[in-house]
Formats: structure tokens, sequence, C-alpha cells
């Protein structure tokens, strides 16, 4: 993990990690077993060391500052950039005769298919392969497991159960549980009799379920079911 960014503490870092999540102040007092004030007060000293005039931003910048997607590039796939290759004497190409010219066009020849390569590679985001409950489902009032399985592997400790458009969110506490596989997240929820709930995986500036392998976030997805009645 890199360094805290800006002399953050560790009990910062999480009260700002749960905000990104979508988490208020006080579900995150909830969460952590603190008072309201406590993260408020921490809040308030996060919000001074990031330079950020509300706690939301200060959530985005620490969030941007230590998890920044890596850039894929050709020079990653070994192909040296043209002007590291060719002599600073190319100017004087008149009077190399033909074997710089050569050169050169084989140069060109290398960068155009490295890029080619980097494009037919580029690597795809994860996506959700199933949930629980199921999408479109009913299920019964009280106490269930909401859970996303993705198509690979994802980062640890980096997840965003979101409020979209519709903030109908069921209540849910604690942290989720990340499977062996570290493909399925599973958070322990309640649900109210005939209420109707949607949840996204990712959403807007919450873009916390990444993947382990490129860091890429993975492609925003709702979850949207209902609550049998009585």
């Amino acid at each position: 993990m890199s360094k805290p960014p800006n002399g953050l503490t560790s009990r910062e870092i999480e009260i700002l990690e749960l905000l990104s999540e979508g988490h208020e102040a006080k579900s995150i007092a909830k969460v952590l077993g603190l008072s309201v004030h406590t993260v408020n007060e921490r809040l308030r000293n996060a919000r001074v060391k990031l330079g950020a005039t509300s706690s939301r931003e200060a959530a985005r910048r620490m969030m941007a500052e230590r998890d920044q997607p890596k850039t894929i590039g050709y020079k990653e796939f070994g192909v040296t950039p043209l002007d590291s290759l060719v002599s600073d004497d190319m100017a004087s190409l008149t009077e190399r005769n033909w074997t710089m010219m050569g050169l050169a066009i084989g140069i060109f020849a290398t960068v155009t298919a490295g890029m080619a390569l980097t494009a037919k590679t580029a690597p795809v985001p994860p996506r959700v392969v199933a949930t629980q409950p199921a999408m479109g489902s009913e299920i019964a009032s009280g106490r269930f497991s909401l859970s996303v399985t993705y198509s690979e592997p994802m980062k640890s400790n980096s997840f965003s159960f979101a409020t979209g458009p519709n903030p109908a969110f069921p209540k849910c506490g604690g942290r989720p549980i990340q499977s062996s596989d570290k493909r399925t997240f599973t958070l322990n929820c309640s649900a109210e009799v005939g209420k109707s709930y949607e949840v996204w995986f990712n959403y807007g500036q919450y873009q916390n379920f990444r993947s382990a392998k490129t860091s890429l976030p993975a492609t925003p997805t709702a979850l949207r079911f209902r609550v049998k009645p009585n």
C-alpha cells in the first residue's frame, strides 16, 4: 500500500473510505463504533490536511492520490520510442546514404506494430456475473446477504456498494467479506416489508470495485429487487 497522503491517520483514512462508499457520518459512526461528533471531528481534520472544502471532496482526493489506475502504454510491450533510437545525426540524412533511411523506416514499422499490439491487448474492465439477491427477484423481509460476483479477481479492501438515482438502499452493517478467490463480496443487510431496493456496484465518483490485475474500475452495474408484502 502506498504512503498515506498528506499525513492522514489510519482512522481518518478509514472514515474517508467509508464516505467514498456512500456512507454518511451517522452510518460511519455506527460501523466503526464511534460517536457522530468524533466522526465529524476526524472529517474536519482530513479536510484541512487535504485542502478540501467538503468531506466528500476530501474522500475523492484521498482515493485519487492513493489508488490511481495503472496507465497502459506501448513502452510496457517493449517498443522503444522513435526518438531514442534515431541518432542525433539524422538531420544529415542525405550525407549518410540510404542506410539511415532504411533504419528510420524500420523503426517506424516497429513503433506502428507495437501500437497496434497495445490496442489489441487493451485490458477489459471487470463485469458483474452474478448477484444475490438476483436481479428483479422478490425476497422475504428480515436479514439477508447482499453479494456481488465479478468476472475476475478483485482488489482487496476496495469496494463501492453505492446509491444511484433512486436512493432506496437497504440497511447494511459492517464491511463486506471477500471470498477466497477474490471475486465475490458479501454484505449483511436487512430488508423491510414491501420495499423496493436499488444497489449499485460502482456509481459516479464511487469506483472502488477494481481489478486486482489491472486496477481498472469495474463496469457500473445496478441491482434492483423487492421485498414480499405481508
